[in-house]
């Protein structure tokens, strides 16, 4: 499944050569007319030879059974030569969506039981991710 994506970055307020306080946006849509978007406002200082900031971000994602939303928060830390990226993420508002019964029978066959399914399940997970590179 492909899908068309649209970025902005956005300089809000920046003293240069020291610091810069940005909004970066983006807009999704999928081929099959799902959308998504995103919207971070985020800060970040030079000091040197180091970049470093963080963010705070509000993100929409319409599903086939509906939409979540989740916040998320991060910091980051450039080098010369590496850098370094900690996020979080939170779903808010609904977190689960569920069409049709999931479990729709069970029965034995032979000295198993058998359980048969209908439905669809989707959720939003919450989570932290560290990422790091040379």
């Amino acid at each position: 499944m492909g899908y068309s994506r649209l970025n902005a970055f956005i300089p809000i307020f920046q003293s240069p050569g020291e610091s810069l306080t940005f909004l970066n946006t983006s807009v999704r849509l999928d081929t099959q007319n799902r959308m998504g978007a995103n919207v971070a406002i985020g800060h970040r200082f030079l000091e040197n030879d180091l970049l470093w900031g963080g963010y705070l971000a509000y993100d929409i994602r319409n599903t086939t059974l509906g939409t979540f939303n989740q916040l998320g928060a991060g910091v980051e830390v450039y080098g010369s030569n590496w850098d370094a990226h900690l996020n979080g993420y939170l779903p808010i508002g609904t977190s689960s969506l569920t069409t049709g019964s999931l479990v729709t029978g069970a029965a034995f066959q032979g000295n198993q039981l058998v359980f048969t399914t209908g439905g669809t399940s989707q959720q939003a997970q919450g989570g932290v991710d560290l990422e790091a590179g040379l």
